[in-house]
């Protein structure tokens, strides 16, 4: 996955070496957690409306100020 002088290095500091000896696990891993992490975002930008609440800037409206041109 890389290709320069450090690659041949046998020991690698912190959690390199770790991502160079189990770079498909490490791949699977942050792949998962970027699946779970997109699914958490899009989960809140789906939560319901609060009855009373006053409407969002990002609304069917288009937002901004009410009455600028």
């Amino acid at each position: 996955m890389a290709a320069n002088a450090a690659t041949g290095d046998s020991k690698w500091p912190g959690v390199l070496d770790l991502l160079r000896t189990r770079a498909w696990w490490a791949v699977g891993v942050l792949t998962l957690a970027a699946i779970v992490i997109a699914w958490l975002v899009a989960r809140a930008e789906q939560a319901p409306d609060v009855e009373g609440d006053p409407p969002s800037a990002s609304g069917a409206c288009g937002g901004g100020v009410a009455g600028a041109a």
